[in-house]
């Protein structure tokens, strides 16, 4: 024990250092409710034995045998047990530093990995160099193991070079100037990933609110772009953002395409090292640029492929929580696709683990509205979708959609007329939505109201055939799909059809 990687990081602790271990090692922080187990037992036996002011004493305190004497009622020793209780002594003394370094705060469990910067600074602040030589080695080895993408990876990067240089100087050894250099290199890279992002959301702003970009917008795009000799964008990152950015800012539908085609390929490539952030942050991007071209087969083949994966995904970790935009896309891309027994599987794993601006419980009742509505029982899909008040205006639109089309096929004439005046109002009300979303919602609103007049009257072939060819040619609406259903049943009854 006496040449432990334990006994050593202990023996530089300084004397305000072992205090303050030994009452983390007490706090309810620590502890979480439990008792203290052998590898805690064994950090205070250490403790205790290295404030022996006697070296004889101090040593033989500390010989393997005796202390697993001591701690486990004069058993002989057993070599694999202590070995095992000793790592996990370490890994919580590990933890207690970068907590300490942290300057507590509560954050960091000990099922992360513990952070070795702040653990080389924090020997190197007790003048401990070979202990701060051994944790450099461990820190440079995971370095070159880390091939992730994204602003964590940055943020470590960074540190880690930064304590690097300062252990080598401290040494006097020359390779502190290469790690100066590629600390430099990971704070441009920390910069333009943020800047990037900034950006991104300045352009989501933009063609939501006017479908086009203002001239700041454009300012901002020049000034970015006018960099690209910076490291950073020639990087796995730095292409991905720079393909999303371009997918939002593309000034024609060519220049669109082509920036999504790279963003998809790279994504595809590299999702395995990108950080769960950036993984999300692209797919978001990748999902709503197929959904405003759905109507292209191309787009539809890539959003149905993204929501097979997810699907996988989803089965493989049952617990996984998923954001509300996310799961109402599944949702409705199950329902497009057909696949009653995804849609039933995804609202079942996910019933208490969708998070958004309202209760998940809520996200679960639209689900089983939808469910119920695929499944014919409208009378339950329209009480369900009465129990449903949603925070997101877009969403509320959903709901109001679900209830319109439970009414009518209900046959609730004096009920739909209510809710079709009242989509009409909240349309004219929300000045929010994105023009598209916007015009896709009352271009449903219109074939709507068109609909409920043939259904009433006598039915004209023309009129019929008109408001066919109509939605033909405008298949970005809102529920197109189940509108041509409804046409197509007016067409099918000959008795009520007149050819006049």
């Amino acid at each position: 024990m006496l040449k432990s990687d334990l006994v050593e990081d202990l023996s530089a602790f300084h004397e305000k250092d072992k205090r303050l271990f030994r009452l983390y090692l007490k706090s309810p922080y620590f502890r979480n409710g439990k008792k203290s187990d052998d590898s805690v037992r064994l950090l205070e036996y250490i403790l205790d034995a290295l404030d022996l002011s006697d070296e004889k004493k101090r040593n033989n305190r500390l010989d393997r045998h005796q202390a697993f004497k001591v701690l486990y009622n004069g058993q002989p020793l057993d070599k694999e047990h202590l070995s095992q209780v000793m790592h996990k002594a370490l890994s919580h003394v590990r933890a207690f530093i970068q907590h300490l370094e942290a300057n507590g705060v509560n954050s960091i469990s000990e099922e992360i990995d513990t952070d070795d910067s702040s653990i080389v600074e924090f020997f190197l602040d007790r003048g401990d160099i070979k202990v701060a030589k051994r944790y450099v080695r461990r820190l440079e080895r995971k370095i070159s193991r880390d091939s992730f993408i994204g602003l964590q990876k940055d943020k470590r990067k960074f540190e880690a070079e930064k304590v690097l240089s300062r252990f080598y100087i401290t040494v006097g050894a020359p390779p502190h100037q290469a790690h100066l250099r590629e600390a430099l290199e990971a704070l441009d890279s920390q910069y333009f990933s943020q800047r990037a992002e900034i950006l991104l959301s300045l352009l989501s702003f933009c063609r939501q609110r006017s479908g086009s970009l203002d001239e700041q917008a454009e300012e901002q795009l020049r000034s970015f772009f006018a960099q690209r000799d910076v490291p950073w964008f020639s990087s796995v990152g730095g292409l991905m953002y720079c393909a999303a950015i371009e997918t939002l800012a593309g000034y024609t539908p060519a220049e669109q395409e082509n920036a999504f085609e790279r963003l998809l390929q790279l994504y595809h490539e590299h999702k395995a090292r990108l950080g769960t952030y950036e993984r999300e942050r692209f797919e978001t991007i990748i999902i709503n640029f197929c959904i405003q071209k759905f109507k292209e087969p191309t787009y539809r083949e890539y959003l149905l492929d993204l929501y097979q994966r997810q699907y996988r995904l989803l089965r493989g970790v049952p617990s996984r929580n998923i954001h509300a935009n996310n799961f109402i896309t599944l949702l409705r891309l199950g329902i497009y696709s057909g696949d009653l027994e995804f849609v039933r599987a995804l609202t079942k794993q996910c019933r208490r683990s969708v998070y958004g601006k309202d209760p998940s419980e809520i996200y679960d009742r639209f689900a089983l509205a939808n469910i119920a509505f695929e499944e014919r029982r409208f009378a339950d899909a329209l009480n369900l979708s009465r129990q449903i008040a949603f925070s997101e205006p877009q969403q509320q639109y959903l709901v109001r959609i679900l209830e319109i089309k439970a009414a009518f096929e209900l046959g609730e004439e004096y009920t739909l007329d209510a809710q079709l005046h009242a989509f009409r109002v909240a349309l004219d009300q929300k000045g929010a939505l994105p023009p598209d979303k916007l015009n896709a919602l009352k271009a449903f609103l219109r074939y709507m109201r068109q609909l409920l007049r043939l259904q009433r009257k006598k039915r004209r072939a023309p009129d019929i055939e008109k408001l066919r060819s109509e939605l033909e040619q405008n298949p970005a609406t809102v529920e197109a799909r189940w509108l041509k259903s409804k046409i197509a049943q007016l067409q099918s009854n000959p008795k009520k059809v007149t050819e006049e």
